[in-house]
């Protein structure tokens, strides 16, 4: 071993004799020349076989791998860390947790993209593999940083305005920074202590000159393992009660006191980059804890002393001029316990950004509309026999989409909108349908990628839209910066449209044993293939409905095809099938509660909601319904279901290459949102 390593892998270790091994074999098995790294495995004193699976692998590896072992366990991965750095040796250290693994690329490439500009961060493209689906974390799918820099592209030097915010260690730092900067990984904090770690690296050196961070984005580079728990985590439950807020404030204060309040308040350019992370961390979860961060009038005086006191006990009154003024006037009524001022601050922030919102709907889609009215050569529009009709076909809806994009409740949703409505506008105008399958939102390596994860998952009768839907781009689940709305164990989930089962096999997966899959499922064909797969594969939470659910009791038509897109209805032909409502169903087997519906019935959305109304006003399930299969379905379908229960936000997923399989959640929320009608247009 020399002392001129590139590189320092660091592994704390706890009862990972499994998972360790597909760790190890990752590093090993490096691009890099074995006599330019080394291995630092720090064991935890484990009660299993995985400090002796290691000392195999140091059998083989003498002159890579270092292994020692704690004398008493830490219950915490802080300790483990911290003794690694003190032997490693290596220019950069990477932290890797003992259960993830890395590409065979990540040491070579990362260390020559670090060295380019001597770069004292640099931040891995990371994707969450669970369950033999790998799915991309959302800060490499964030629109600000592709936008700028370029989609599957390395970054030399990152704008640290542009920065993701980091709370994972999971990184090359380098390593005589983190000497001089005398870090360690906090030992007293029981979580975030990734957070603060790398929070400090970033303000230390902020501190004396700029930090240069690049970004190792050309391919995935390091896996994140979800497919067991983190023993050294004390759970990840997501509070959204403002129930919890007392204890948020103090789990918030033991950690973010010890990053900015501890030996005095940073100043300048670090002073400004804590309170963005500041903000991220605390005011941001505050948004989840008090419904929509809207209904103040809802939190008692204690709730509001809470906030006051924590404010006025640790954040200095002068770092309150550093938020823009609309949030600064928000936290003086906070650290003055103003209850009523929260109130009206939070109204007229309500208001602007609305107005905001609205104008840059109204901006983008007159942007789009001229392009193609001015653009397009009219021998694109065989259909039509003028350009006037087109305007007017293409105007008739535009106040219908501005009225959704003002419900979506997040940007990523909002992003995703300006890209689907664009898409939709040029199919309509260049009248093709080649944009179904047009590379819009994956390229085909990306989907030929999605394709060779999903193998596995692969039933008899499904098809690759579906698979890939499910088990890779999980467009029934929705990932939100920092939050998830998805169904959850023990749930009770609706599958209306469960065609031969894969989206009834991803349900009965994420609710578990003590949750129930109700797949409904009408045409005959695709029934027998429904239950042949479910119990292949012994899902025994799903129950299968064999009807259609429509806005009454009926008899509809549905050609004799397991195709989904086939099970449309048929006007009087093919085979006879029962449908009933869901209102209908629910009551006769004394259904107690439901949490999630799921909709893809071609075309037949609004007639099952129509027939559930009774079922979403008394349960506010979430839904995941499809709004792609008609025209009007962006407008009609959440009109239908706000009419039914307002008290629902807006969240956007898209599912394929083209402009079919596009999702909108509806989450509950305690304040109901009322777009006021657009302006009439002008174009």
């Amino acid at each position: 071993m020399t002392d001129d390593l590139k590189v320092s892998i660091i592994i704390p270790l706890y009862n990972r004799e499994n998972l360790i091994i597909r760790c190890l074999d990752s590093c090993v098995n490096q691009s890099m020349r074995k006599s330019e790294f080394e291995i630092v495995v720090i064991d935890d004193c484990s009660t299993d076989r995985s400090y002796d699976v290691v000392r195999e692998y140091q059998h083989k590896y003498p002159n890579l791998i270092r292994l020692l072992r704690l004398e008493n366990n830490s219950g915490t991965a802080s300790v483990p860390r911290n003794e690694a750095l003190k032997i490693a040796i290596g220019e950069y250290v990477l932290f890797v947790d003992s259960d993830d693994y890395i590409d065979k690329d990540t040491l070579f490439e990362g260390w020559e993209l670090a060295t380019k500009n001597s770069s004292d961060l640099v931040i891995l493209k990371k994707s969450i593999f669970s369950d033999g689906v790998v799915k991309l974390v959302s800060t490499f799918t964030d629109s600000k940083l592709l936008s700028k820099y370029g989609i599957c592209v390395n970054i030399d030097r990152c704008d640290i305005n542009d920065l993701p915010f980091q709370n994972s260690a999971l990184a090359f730092f380098k390593r005589k920074l983190i000497t001089s900067l005398g870090l360690e990984f906090d030992c007293g904090l029981s979580r975030g202590e990734d957070t603060l770690f790398i929070s400090r690296y970033i303000c230390g050196i902020t501190t004396e000159r700029d930090i240069h961070v690049a970004i190792l984005a050309a391919k995935t580079y390091y896996f994140i393992s979800r497919d067991s728990g983190n023993d050294y985590e004390n759970g990840g439950e997501h509070l959204t009660s403002k129930e919890h807020l007392s204890d948020e404030c103090r789990r918030r204060q033991e950690l973010w006191c010890k990053l900015y309040f501890s030996d005095g308040f940073l100043s300048g350019r670090a002073a400004k980059y804590a309170l963005k992370r500041f903000r991220r961390g605390f005011i941001t979860k505050l948004h989840r804890i008090i419904p929509d961060f809207a209904s103040y009038e809802e939190l008692s005086s204690d709730d509001i002393l809470v906030l006051s006191k924590f404010l006025n006990d640790n954040v200095p009154n002068w770092s309150d001029s550093l938020h823009k003024t609309e949030k600064s006037i928000l936290l003086r009524a906070m650290r003055d316990n103003n209850k009523e001022g929260l109130i009206r601050v939070k109204k007229y922030i309500d208001k602007q950004n609305y107005i905001a919102k609205k104008e840059r709907i109204e901006k983008f889609i007159v942007e789009q509309l001229n392009f193609y009215i001015n653009n397009i050569d009219q021998n694109y529009f065989p259909a039509y026999d003028n350009t006037h009709e087109i305007n007017g076909f293409a105007i008739s809806s535009l106040e219908e989409y501005v009225r959704f994009g003002l419900g979506l409740d997040d940007k990523k949703s909002f992003e995703l909108f300006k890209k689907i409505y664009s898409a939709r506008l040029g199919e309509h105008f260049l009248y093709k349908r080649y944009y179904i399958d047009a590379e819009i939102f994956h390229s085909n390596a990306e989907w030929n990628n999605f394709e060779v994860s999903t193998t596995s998952k692969a039933i008899n009768g499904d098809n690759l839209l579906d698979r890939i839907g499910c088990w890779a781009i999980e467009n029934y689940t929705y990932y939100g910066d920092g939050f998830t709305y998805g169904a959850n164990k023990g749930d009770i989930v609706l599958d209306i449209g469960a065609f031969t089962g894969s989206t009834a096999l991803y349900f009965s997966q994420r609710i578990g044993a003590d949750g129930k899959v109700y797949a409904f499922e009408a045409t005959p064909a695709t029934i027998t293939l429904l239950r042949e797969n479910i119990a292949d594969k012994r899902a025994d939470n799903v129950t299968i409905v064999p009807l259609a659910v429509s806005d009454k009791v009926q008899t509809l038509h549905f050609p004799e095809c397991s195709h989904g897109s086939n099970s449309a209805l048929d006007k009087g032909k093919g085979c006879v099938v029962a449908a009933t409502t869901i209102d209908i169903w629910a009551d006769s087997n004394e259904i107690r509660k439901i949490d999630f519906i799921k909709m893809d019935i071609e075309g037949a959305e609004r007639y099952a909601i129509q027939g559930a109304k009774n079922v979403i006003s008394k349960f506010t399930p979430m839904m995941a319904i499809s709004i792609y299969h008609r025209q009007d379905d962006f407008w009609t379908i959440p009109n239908l279901i706000l009419s039914i229960n307002p008290k629902y936000k807006m969240y956007l997923n898209h599912g394929s290459k083209g402009l079919c399989e596009t999702v909108c959640f509806f989450i509950p929320s305690n304040e109901a949102f009322k777009p006021t009608p657009p302006q009439t247009w002008v174009i």
